[in-house]
């Protein structure tokens, strides 16, 4: 680390004991004896980029030397010869003095697992617990998703037995109450007047299927529902009526006109069952 180096420049300085001491710039080296200094040199050069050139600080003997002429990096041999090539070698000016030799990094690595370790088992059991009881939910929601799926086929079977006659099951709510109604009117029952508030509801579900704005909603004894709607234009009011007709209710389109306020037409139905009519 102490030796000078600089940005593609290999420094190589060999001690009394033929030992070799080379820094592969400023972020890498190693130290060998001389003899197998060329072997590293080389795996160096086959594995990364050669260098512009090599200063060697003393002599490094002719396998060294005999390398660099085979790749075409010269040898420097002083400081001034790499300066004639424009590079600037600088000693402890890459952030070596950031490195503390006197602290041990396998001592650090078991302060850590001293911290960590103890931990281990608490955690282990945290994760097995949260494990077990998202199994536990998996298998409550699954429970859940096949009870309400056999409630749903035995509610289609009875709907397909005693009301659809063995025909398709589309819509178990609206055919149910099809048929209850055509039932009470086969029973007679249809001849007592219908209450307003489900005379309200079946008018709505027409209403709301058709999109039409409701401005007004009254009832009067006798009379049946009054309800003022806001529609796109006359048609929509005829088909409307139509709607009501096919739902068993008499609905009398007693005023219509354009909107004043807005575009669109504003429309008025007198509504009631056609029992009601008939009575």
């Amino acid at each position: 680390m102490s030796l000078p180096t600089a940005t593609d420049l290999w420094t190589l300085a060999c001690t009394a004991e033929d030992r070799v001491q080379a820094r592969l710039g400023p972020s890498d080296g190693f130290s060998a004896h001389l003899t197998l200094t060329p072997l590293l040199l080389e795996q160096a050069l086959d594995s990364g980029p050669p260098p512009r050139a090599i200063l060697v600080m003393n002599e490094v003997g002719p396998a060294i030397r005999a390398l660099a002429e085979s790749r075409n990096i010269p040898i420097l041999e002083t400081l001034f010869d790499a300066e004639a090539l424009k590079i600037v070698p600088r000693v402890l000016a890459h952030g070596e003095l950031a490195c503390d030799l006197r602290k041990n990094p396998i001592a650090s690595q078991v302060q850590m697992a001293r911290r960590v370790l103890p931990w281990r088992w608490p955690l282990l059991a945290a994760a097995l617990a949260a494990a077990l009881w998202a199994a536990a939910q998996q298998i409550a929601i699954q429970r859940s998703e096949t009870h309400t799926q056999a409630l749903r086929a035995k509610t289609q079977e009875l709907v397909q037995q005693h009301f659809t006659q063995g025909g398709p099951v589309l819509d178990p709510r609206l055919q149910v109450s099809r048929v209850l109604a055509e039932l009470q009117r086969a029973n007679g029952s249809s001849t007592h007047q219908t209450s307003p508030l489900e005379l309200a509801r079946r008018a709505g579900a027409i209403i709301t299927a058709a999109d039409a704005k409701p401005e007004m909603l009254t009832y009067r004894e006798g009379q049946g529902l009054s309800v003022i709607l806001r529609l796109p234009d006359f048609a929509a009011a005829e088909r409307l009526a139509a709607a009501f007709a096919a739902e068993g209710l008499d609905a009398r389109l007693t005023e219509s006109g354009t909107a004043s306020d807005s575009d669109g037409v504003r429309a008025e139905f007198t509504i009631a069952t056609q029992a009601e009519d008939t009575e």
